[in-house]
């Protein structure tokens, strides 16, 4: 084999550091990037060189220095390379067409460049400058086609160490990318990725910055409105010198064609108000809220003395006599009354304590978003209400909330990573959103919610951290217990505020538009905050407890975010967002969640966009005019059964109750008409207790069949092709616009198991699979249930974390897509099973059995109940 030219150590040690810079400007880390290009000693004709100055074009379009990538973009331009050529043509283009300003220096750059070429072509007449031969070359780094086109290159050998690809050429293969080879255990993104629609018929993004490569996952703030950039990392991506054998034959990753980049789409420069809002709707959620708030706070207490009253009976010494109590009332008001008017400086602590919390100055908000510190204050006097305190947290995940008893001890707090991932008029949108929260008046009764929630959930966490480091079995064993019951008060707790949750986000939503003018900056916002998510999720390897504690009060839920900012460089976003857009069931199958459907919100988004004349951010091409929420849950009969399907076993629940209220009524009359037969019924609490279980143990066996199938395949290892295919599974699984929960869809994909450690983890609250094109949630779960979870086990998912696993179970689309697991297996061999089918049959039996039992023997009659 011919040998690559000048494989001296000094070009060995540039091939590396342009390894290392492309794969900082895949990772959007562009200061690293530019750093570690600009120091490549190549010279000019080496066939790497043009890769490194075509990286730095990007890095620098993407820091702001349009003039540097537009040099650079000249300079390759006059390459012999067809490919480069036609790149740095394409790409300055796209850079004059974003920067008026280049328009009459690339004039004046043509003329000084035609003068030094009739100047060169005067010199050549009488010398001519020796040139670099490529015909010797057969092991060309680069993939493109050598400078001197008398050479054409051997393909057989041709091997792309740096990760940058040609734009205007299909890849001929797609193969395992260099990141790939430094751990074969990490999924690799770009590993088996399939490539997507050419960007001109994406209509998200506009042509003229196709031309750009998209250098990562993280999609970045135009470059026009960043005013305080991140601050660089210092860090190079570590790289394994065994890649640059040149007897490897493993060919590069290429990059897909689709590149994701923003519209930038206009905005007004004043709001305009959208119509009149009703406010009745609102109170009475609010109302609705407060009062299921009291009822599930009292319920807890009343059961928590009663079985801790039976507790102390059962202790011999202690002659405790049990007396029968009313629930408390008073008591519970002045608690909740007292929590929501100390719920500002109670946030302040926890938030100080756990999180770092900060106050935010309006000059340090300034560097920032001037814009923001411009208008904070009109968006204030627009509603009359008082400037909130401004706080920051120093997290990388993107995050914003308000809370405060009152606008005028409110605090809205925001992370460093919301502030250096979003553009300026982006972070004048989440500001305005916060404040529509305030004039709406729901941050009150929502900080007491999340109040109350912290409570369990600093339990949960700090008991499950402290029984990590524990050896002791017993220790273990009563962390683990702790940390299950704070979680499920929380879950219980957290169910009573979703309603509201929910409602006022749209809300705050027109609010936005109508205080800024710019639904296109909210759209760019918060589809920004969900790849800040995922990217704080990836190198966390984890779910920050911030997201989930304080997901109620968030711009975006922490579950929904995973999956669209994890998926949005693979796919356009209008199509993955179109299920929760046009899906009949969106607004059902969303009931167990903080926020509404994110595709209905953004679509809302883009109709306030057109009523004013816009360009709008996202294209729907069937858009469909905003309804009342009401009409939107109004479903045709065929879709009423599907539905009745999806949730049996709570609607043989509800059926239940209504059978027992039924009977309960047939016994009054009877009682009044003095028939011996029906009144009988007549205040029998046993058929109100027993008839409920019933019909859902009945719901529970209707459904089994449909929605734990038979898997298809077996459990062994993948096989090449199915390793190939299954990385794009996930991106055309969200595309199915149809899809329910309970529709067949069995999966086996491969990724990186992501989540929390140890028992924070037991319930999986925070399982993930981090496959090529994608993150989905894993729901995993013992043959008995959420107790068999906390019970000893072989093998449990978290003992898998962070390794390479082949997961197989049954794939969900909802609000937030999921996979109920059969099986994680490890390339060791290490199994993990799951029993969602037997467990689901044994929860029916149970219900069943235990409903019987207590129609015919009362059971409730004598505890109290």
């Amino acid at each position: 084999m011919a040998p690559v030219p000048d494989q001296s150590p000094s070009t060995a040690q540039a091939v590396l550091n342009l390894e290392a810079g492309l794969a900082a400007l895949k990772q959007g880390d562009y200061a690293t990037a530019i750093a570690t290009l600009t120091s490549i000693p190549l010279p000019t004709d080496h066939p790497l060189a043009a890769k490194a100055q075509m990286g730095l074009a990007v890095a620098y379009a993407r820091t702001g220095n349009p003039l540097q990538a537009a040099a650079l973009c000249r300079s390759l331009e006059r390459s012999e390379n067809p490919q480069v050529s036609a790149w740095a043509t394409r790409t300055l283009a796209g850079l004059v067409e974003r920067h008026p300003q280049l328009a009459e220096q690339s004039k004046a750059a043509e003329f000084q460049e035609a003068e030094t070429q009739q100047y060169e072509a005067q010199e050549n007449a009488t010398e001519v400058s020796p040139r670099l031969s490529t015909a010797n070359v057969d092991a060309d780094l680069t993939g493109f086609t050598p400078f001197d086109p008398a050479a054409p290159p051997d393909f057989k050998s041709t091997v792309d160490r740096s990760g940058f690809v040609a734009f205007d050429s299909p890849p001929p293969s797609v193969a395992p990318s260099a990141s790939a080879a430094l751990d074969p255990t990490t999924p690799d993104p770009m590993r088996e990725a399939t490539v997507q629609a050419p960007v001109a018929h994406n209509p998200v993004f506009s042509p003229s910055e196709a031309a750009l490569p998209s250098p990562g996952v993280t999609a970045q703030p135009s470059s026009a409105n960043r005013r305080s950039p991140a601050q660089p990392s210092t860090q190079t991506p570590a790289l394994n010198r065994s890649t640059l054998d040149p007897a490897d034959t493993t060919a590069d990753a290429q990059l897909p064609l689709y590149q994701p980049f923003w519209r930038q789409a206009g905005r007004l420069r004043q709001g305009k108000a959208l119509g009149k809002v009703m406010w009745l709707p609102q109170l009475l959620v609010q109302g609705g809220t407060a009062v299921s708030l009291f009822w599930m706070v009292q319920t807890i207490a009343y059961t928590v003395m009663l079985y801790y009253s039976i507790l102390l009976t059962e202790i011999p010494f202690l002659e405790w006599r049990r007396t029968l109590f009313d629930p408390p009332v008073f008591p519970i008001l002045l608690f909740l009354g007292l929590l929501c008017v100390a719920s500002r400086w109670l946030l302040d602590g926890l938030l100080t304590v756990g999180y770092g919390l900060q106050p935010l100055s309006l000059s340090k908000l300034a560097t920032y978003s001037p814009e923001t510190a411009q208008s904070l204050q009109r968006f204030c006097r627009q509603k009359n209400l008082p400037m909130p305190a401004l706080g920051v947290l120093p997290i990388a995940a993107p995050v914003a909330f308000t809370y405060g008893c009152l606008p005028r001890v409110a605090r809205t707090v925001v992370s460093q990573g919301l502030l250096e991932q979003l553009a300026d008029d982006e972070i004048a949108t989440v500001y305005a959103s916060e404040i529509g929260h305030l004039s709406c008046w729901d941050v009150p009764l929502m900080s007491l919610v999340i109040v109350l929630l912290q409570i369990p959930y600093t339990g949960y966490w700090v008991v499950a951290e402290w029984g990590n480091r524990k050896q002791a079995a017993l220790s273990r064993a009563s962390a683990t217990l702790l940390a299950a019951i704070f979680y499920g008060v929380y879950t219980l707790l957290r169910w009573v505020a979703l309603w509201l949750s929910r409602q006022r986000v749209y809300d705050s939503d027109r609010i936005t538009a109508e205080l800024t003018g710019n639904p296109n900056g909210f759209t760019r916002a918060l589809l920004k905050i969900a790849i800040g998510t995922v990217k704080d999720v990836q190198t966390q390897k984890q779910t920050r407890y911030l997201l989930e504690g304080f997901d109620l009060l968030m711009p975006l839920g922490q579950r929904m975010a995973t999956t669209l900012g994890s998926v949005y460089p693979h796919a356009s976003i209008e199509s993955v967002l179109d299920w929760e857009r046009v899906n009949p069931y969106r607004h059902w199958l969303a009931l167990n969640h903080s926020h509404p459907p994110t595709g209905d919100r953004l679509q809302r988004l883009t109709l306030y966009a057109r009523q004013w004349r816009l360009e709008t951010e996202l294209d729907w091409a069937n858009s469909q005019p905003v309804v009342n929420r009401l009409a939107a849950l109004k479903l045709t009969g065929r879709q009423w059964r599907t539905l009745l399907l999806q949730g049996a076993p709570f609607f043989g629940l509800a059926g239940g109750f209504a059978i027992a209220y039924f009977f309960a009524g047939l016994g009054w009359v009877g009682a009044q008409a003095n028939i011996e037969q029906l009144s009988w019924m007549n205040g029998d609490q046993t058929l109100r207790h027993g008839l409920p279980l019933i019909g859902f143990s009945l719901g529970t066996f209707v459904r089994i069949n449909a929605f734990f199938p038979d898997l298809p395949f077996s459990n062994a290892s993948l096989s090449n092709a199915q390793r190939s295919s299954s990385s794009a599974s996930l991106v055309d699984r969200l595309q199915m616009t149809e899809q329910i929960p309970v529709a067949f869809q069995p999966v086996q994909w491969e990724g990186k198991l992501l989540g929390r450690p140890g028992m924070s983890n037991f319930l999986s609250q925070d399982l993930l699979l981090q496959t090529a094109t994608g993150i989905v949630r894993l729901h995993c779960l013992s043959p008995w249930g959420p107790i068999g979870n906390l019970l000893p086990q072989p093998t449990r998912p978290t003992d898998l974390l962070n390794q390479t696993v082949v997961v197989t179970g049954w794939f969900r689309r909802g609000t937030t897509p999921w996979i109920d697991v059969d099986t994680l297996r490890t390339a060791g061999g290490r199994i993990s099973r799951s029993g969602h089918p037997l467990w689901s049959t044994l929860l029916g039996a149970i219900a069943a059995v235990w409903g019987i039992y207590i129609i015919f023997s009362g059971g409730f009659s004598d505890t109290g109940f």
